[in-house]
């Protein structure tokens, strides 16, 4: 008969008597989607332009939030959810030496050009797109509706929205509305200490093409009250094609994402990024300054149970 050492012996013991790891226990990072549940994503961001031009400084700050829903429809066996995604609310308040434009989705209109705002961008929550999202936080089987397409031609801003509008191009326009906070993590789920690269393209209608490369490293692990939660920090660089005109002189970009490892789920992000540019014109060379912070999310409203059955005999 084969005899086990003691050791050996005791390991086996202490590994039966060990209770099973719960969902959520081990380092891996990995979306778990309920169906029925609703997965609200802001975006609240403070953006600084300043010009110079004459070495006369001109300076305009816009303050954005935006409220991206995803309606959870189903999750199929390999834990890839099929989601409406829509815009809850806007938020804009634009200043410039000149004037402030301001305009909330979420409060009555305070003044004509509140209200004015207000009907501009009344079609911008008739958009609906079909979606699925892997638990790696990835789009995939983009279905735009045609109807969504018309609404969005004609909603001020839409340059920023013509990215969701093509399947290829989706999650690229969704990091553009809502920066590189909404990680996506590469199809092998990642844990502790694992490092990968996101790269994003934005074309403007100018036929500026902006292009952006975030590094994304796992920092540690910590225990929260009864959760397990990744830090995430990330670095971006942003690069311009050379016929734009447009160099990067100096830039600075970095943030921090948190992960629900117990849950499964993103908790939130924040970063900072400085970009300083120089911009070629007919009549010469402008140096402009962009700074913004940005601050992300995550609200979860969980599925509605189903009400009680009604009594035999009635409908």
């Amino acid at each position: 008969m084969k005899r086990f050492g003691l050791s050996a012996l005791s390991l086996l013991l202490a590994c039966a008597l060990l209770p099973p790891r719960a969902a959520g226990d081990d380092d891996t990072l990995a979306w778990r989607f309920q169906p029925g549940e609703s997965l609200l994503w802001s975006t609240d961001q403070e953006l600084r332009n300043a010009s110079y031009k004459n070495k006369v400084r001109y300076e305009t700050v816009n303050h954005s939030e935006i409220g991206i829903c995803f309606d959870v429809r189903e999750v199929d066996a390999s834990g890839v959810a099929a989601a409406q995604m829509r815009f809850e609310y806007l938020a804009l308040e634009i200043s410039n030496p000149q004037r402030r434009v301001a305009f909330d989705s979420r409060k009555p209109e305070e003044n004509v050009a509140a209200r004015n705002a207000a009907r501009l961008y009344a079609p911008f929550f008739t958009v609906v797109i079909n979606v699925r999202i892997t638990p790696a936080g990835n789009f995939v089987d983009i279905r735009v509706p045609e109807h969504t397409v018309e609404v969005a031609m004609n909603v001020p801003g839409r340059e920023r929205l013509i990215g969701l509008l093509r399947p290829e191009t989706f999650a690229d326009g969704f990091q553009q509305l809502s920066g590189p906070g909404w990680v996506m993590f590469p199809e092998n789920p990642p844990g502790a200490h694992s490092v990968w690269e996101h790269k994003l393209v934005a074309k403007a209608q100018t036929g500026l093409l902006q292009r952006l490369t975030t590094r994304y490293e796992v920092a540690g692990i910590e225990m929260q009250k009864d959760a397990r939660i990744a830090r995430i920090k990330f670095t971006g660089s942003t690069s311009f094609n050379e016929s734009s005109g447009v160099s990067v002189t100096r830039q600075e970009h970095q943030g921090e994402a948190t992960f629900d490892l117990t849950a499964g789920r993103l908790i939130g992000a924040q970063q900072r990024q400085s970009l300083d540019l120089e911009l070629m014109s007919p009549a010469g060379p402008v140096k402009q300054q962009l700074d913004a912070t940005t601050k992300n999310a995550l609200i979860v409203r969980p599925a509605k149970p189903a009400g009680p059955a009604a009594p035999p005999g009635n409908p």
